[in-house]
């Protein structure tokens, strides 16, 4: 099944896509939420799965309020 899927950049590019593609990466994303309990966080990163909870400002899933900046380059 892995061998047989497309990038979505292949895709694109298979497609005639007009406006091309822009690259995008954003900065700050680590410091809008937590991952609690930290104790399962080395389990569930070996696992490759979701075992404990993203919390933000005051331990709710309200995300914090810290800079993001974005950085967007020419088409491809």
């Amino acid at each position: 099944m892995l061998l047989t899927r497309k990038g979505f950049v292949k895709v694109a590019v298979e497609q005639g896509l007009d406006g091309g593609i822009i690259p995008v990466y954003h900065y700050g994303n680590t410091q809008v939420f937590d991952f609690w309990p930290q104790s399962l966080a080395n389990v569930a990163r070996k696992n490759r799965s979701a075992l404990g909870f993203l919390v933000g400002r005051w331990g709710t899933p309200v995300p914090r309020k810290v800079p993001l900046y974005m950085v967007s380059l020419q088409l491809l």
